[in-house]
C-alpha cells in the first residue's frame, strides 16, 4: 500500500512540474514566438551637478495581436532597492501584430540609479510578457 502512495505522489509531482514548465514557456519563449520583443535598449543617464538625468530608450515590437499593452520602467539603486513607484511608459488598446513603439522614459533625480527594469504586460500589469534589465553605469 505504501509503494502505491509513493508512486502516485511521484507521478503527481512529475505532472505538476511538467505543467509548470509548459506554462512558463509561453511567456518566456526565446524561439521568436514571444508576443513582444524589446530591442535597442539603451540609456544616456549621467550625473549633472547634484542630479542624475537622462533617458532609457528602446524599440518595442508586437508579434501577436494584444487587447491591451502596458509598459513600465522601474529604477533600482546599488543595493538593488526599488527607487520610487515605477513609471508607466505606454498604455495602448487593441494592438495589432507588427506594431512598433519607440519607448522613452526620462530620469531626473538626486538619487543615483544602478539599473532600470522594463516590463511589458498585456493586462494592466497582471500578465508579464517580457522583462528587460538595463545596467546604468555612471
Amino acid at each position: 500500500m505504501n509503494k502505491k502512495i509513493v508512486i502516485g505522489v511521484l507521478i503527481g509531482v512529475i505532472v505538476v512540474i511538467g505543467l509548470i514548465a509548459i506554462m512558463g514557456s509561453f511567456n518566456n519563449d526565446s524561439s521568436g514566438n514571444s508576443p513582444v520583443n524589446l530591442t535597442n535598449m539603451t540609456n544616456n543617464i549621467a550625473q549633472s551637478g547634484e542630479y542624475y538625468k537622462g533617458d532609457v530608450t528602446g524599440l518595442l515590437t508586437v508579434n501577436k495581436p494584444l487587447s491591451y499593452l502596458y509598459v513600465t520602467v522601474t529604477y533600482y539603486d546599488d543595493a538593488n532597492t526599488q527607487m520610487g513607484q515605477g513609471y508607466i511608459v505606454l498604455t495602448e488598446n487593441n494592438v495589432k501584430e507588427g506594431k512598433k513603439f519607440n519607448l522613452q522614459t526620462e530620469y531626473y533625480d538626486t538619487a543615483k540609479p544602478k539599473k532600470a527594469i522594463i516590463r511589458v504586460y498585456d493586462d494592466m500589469g497582471t500578465n508579464l510578457l517580457k522583462q528587460e534589465e538595463i545596467n546604468i553605469n555612471i
